[in-house]
């Protein structure tokens, strides 16, 4: 994804690529998963497996609203000062994923530690999803270009690749996922290369 971005996007700065590179960085984050399988060896103790639960907490959704952003951008919000936003994201994020009570002692089969209000959390994810979807509709109809209409699919496609590989407990579950994964990324960047080719 980080290629993509730059292969497209290495002298054009847009507000849509930005978060959506926000978005494609949220995935380092996952390392820390390899946590779970290490407590059996290391014997890890529950704080450093809760810290890094928090941590994964919050990068997940850090990529999902840097997706929504990056669509509300796209339909016509212009706002220029972009660090701020970005800062004032991580603040409201880092608050509310080290307040979220998490159990340092059990993890479902895809290596993530169990934590409260797990079904509200992948609620709110498809909810801005389906949002993010709509805001590139609507900017493909308020610009009037069909390129916002892949973009949409793209981001649907990321979406649900980005959501298989985080809960893949399967080798087989990876490959379905890493094919939406490049297919979604390949319509954003393509896309979006396209439209701000024209402007």
């Amino acid at each position: 994804m980080s290629l993509a971005v730059l292969v497209y996007f290495e002298k054009t700065q847009t507000p849509e690529i930005l978060f959506f590179g926000l978005f494609a960085m949220s995935f380092v984050f996952e390392i820390f998963r390899v946590m779970v399988p290490l407590k059996g060896i290391y014997e890890l103790s529950p704080f450093i497996m809760i810290i890094g639960t928090r941590i994964l907490v919050f990068s997940r959704l850090f990529g999902t609203i840097s997706l929504f952003i990056s669509s509300v951008y796209a339909a016509g919000l212009d706002m220029q000062k972009q660090g701020r936003m970005v800062i004032g994201l991580i603040i409201a994020l880092m608050v509310i994923s080290f307040r979220l009570p998490v159990n340092g002692f059990s993890w479902d089969t895809s290596f993530t530690m169990i934590f409260a209000y797990s079904s509200m959390f992948r609620f709110t994810e498809l909810f801005l999803v389906l949002i993010t979807g709509t805001s590139f509709l609507i900017a493909a109809y308020s610009r009037g270009t069909v390129d916002y209409r892949f973009i949409a699919l793209g981001s649907l496609l990321v979406f649900l690749g980005r959501s298989l590989l985080f809960s893949a407990d399967t080798w087989l579950t990876p490959v379905p996922a890493l094919i939406m994964l490049v297919i979604g990324t390949w319509l954003i960047t393509a896309r979006l290369h396209q439209v701000y080719l024209w402007l």
